[in-house]
Order: structure tokens, then C-alpha cells, then sequence
């Protein structure tokens, strides 16, 4: 729900995701990232960027779920000594 109100702000020019996890569910990853996805598509019907850029930050472990989450953004960022995969 948090994800959808942010999506509603024909104002938005960009969204980062933080993600911190060592895994989870891969139901909720898919929820997540189809979460993501329909984000862009509200965002350009409302009126704004069509060319919604996401980026995913990960902080200390992004994996299984969590990595699953961030390969829906445009871009990852991560430090030398976070792990992901």
C-alpha cells in the first residue's frame, strides 16, 4: 500500500527502493516487484514520466527474494562488501 500512494504523486521523478534482506518469500518478491512495474505505468497515466527511472539501493545482503525485488529497478547500487546475489 505504501508503494501505491507513493505512485500516486503525479509530481514523482524518481523512486529508490532500499533493500536490506537476506532473502524471503518469492510470492511476496513477485508481489513486490509487479508492485514496481505497475508504479511506471501509474506514474505515466497519471500525467508524469513515462521514463520513470528505479533504483534499487541494497545495504548489507540483497538475496534470493530481496535480489529478485531489485532486478525489476533500472539500476542497483551496492557497496564493495554488501553481498548480493
Amino acid at each position: 500500500p505504501m508503494l501505491t500512494a507513493i505512485c500516486e504523486n503525479r509530481g514523482l521523478r524518481g523512486l529508490v527502493v532500499r533493500v536490506q534482506s537476506p532473502g524471503g518469500s518469492p510470492s511476496d518478491a513477485e508481489r513486490i516487484g509487479a508492485a514496481l512495474r505497475r508504479c511506471r505505468t501509474q506514474v505515466a497515466s497519471a500525467g508524469g514520466r513515462s521514463d520513470l527511472p528505479v533504483i534499487a539501493a541494497i545495504d548489507g545482503i540483497g538475496a534470493s527474494a530481496a535480489y529478485w525485488i531489485a532486478v525489476e529497478a533500472d539500476r542497483i547500487i551496492a557497496t564493495e562488501s554488501t553481498m548480493v546475489g
